[in-house]
């Protein structure tokens, strides 16, 4: 028996032990989720980075389906990567489908930006270049005033006035007039062509591995006011939590998330290269845009010029479904 076969034979093993630990982590994970939901912070982390745990399982597969073919059946550890990757990735699959349903008929459509500018980021007209070269109807700001960017947007209307009030860590501005509400978090109305629009911007805690309740309780305050605003309604910021995450799902309970309805691919926003760990590229979605059943979302995506802030700003065209015209 030659050292060449042993070495072999122990790194087959060593390999096999790895995905196999690797499998059971996940599984672990999984479990746990499901029972302590956001609660154990190693648990919170991994939720928040889950599609990159399709790369460690894809490969695991392959390497496994090549053992398999080596010893000409399939190994337990082969249906176990294999059960794994459906598990983790059959519900990111949406995004990467093409959308079958046809749009509904609509009475009109609103372009809405969501843009978190990075607090220390005071190039302002970077800021205002990518809204400007977007055009929304309505755009959601966190981590600025609207006083910081007002002499860059002048001509955003073709003279008309940008209408803004203060909203939860920035402001919420557009073409419509805005009427600014208070709440368990500030929240502001827009009177449109198709009805009142009732409208939130956030900017979140973070709780990647900070303590996550503070986070929580702005979800939850916000979740609140939803539920008790009738009508037409939009919420965008920067959420600092994934779809794997509670907060997440508390909202997406009430409302639709325009990406998942209406983008492509993962559409991770953060972090850019003005922090240090994004130099390479974006691996977190935090960002969302989400809206009511009123609307219908034609098309979502996430710009790629983020003005020197350390998110990507994202976009949503959503569609006034006839229904809830109001005349």
């Amino acid at each position: 028996m030659s050292m060449c076969w042993i070495e072999h034979r122990l790194r087959l093993k060593v390999l096999r032990f790895s995905f196999w630990f690797y499998g059971i982590s996940i599984l672990a994970w999984q479990s746990l989720r499901l029972y302590l939901g956001d609660s154990f912070a190693p648990v919170r982390f991994i939720s928040y980075i889950a599609p990159w745990l399709l790369i460690g399982l894809g490969i695991g597969l392959a390497v496994s389906v090549l053992d398999s073919r080596r010893q000409k059946k399939i190994t337990c550890l082969t249906w176990f990567m294999a059960g794994l990757f459906l598990l983790v990735g059959l519900p990111y699959l949406p995004l990467f489908l093409p959308r079958l349903e046809s749009a509904p008929a609509y009475s009109g459509t609103l372009k809405v930006l969501s843009y978190s500018v990075m607090g220390r980021n005071s190039d302002y007209k970077a800021i205002a270049e990518v809204i400007l070269a977007e055009k929304p109807d309505m755009f959601f700001v966190q981590e600025t005033g609207f006083d910081s960017l007002s002499n860059y947007l002048i001509d955003l209307y073709n003279g008309r006035p940008v209408y803004h009030v203060p909203g939860h860590g920035g402001f919420i501005a557009g073409r419509f007039p805005l009427e600014e509400r208070q709440g368990r978090i500030p929240w502001a109305t827009a009177e449109t062509p198709y009805g009142t629009i009732s409208l939130w911007t956030i900017h979140a805690a973070k709780a990647l591995w900070q303590d996550n309740q503070l986070q929580l309780r702005e979800i939850t305050e916000l979740a609140k006011d939803i539920t008790a605003t009738p009508g037409m309604k939009i919420v965008a910021g920067d959420f600092n939590t994934t779809d794997k995450n509670i907060s997440y799902k508390i909202i997406n309970l009430y409302l639709r998330n325009a990406h998942w309805e209406a983008g492509w691919g993962f559409g991770f926003t953060f972090p850019t290269k003005a922090r240090r760990m994004g130099k390479l590229f974006p691996f977190l979605r935090i960002d969302h845009i989400f809206y009511s059943d009123e609307f219908y979302a034609l098309n979502a995506r996430t710009l790629t010029n983020s003005g020197g802030s350390d998110h990507l700003p994202i976009m949503a065209e959503l569609a006034i479904r006839k229904t809830s015209h109001l005349p």
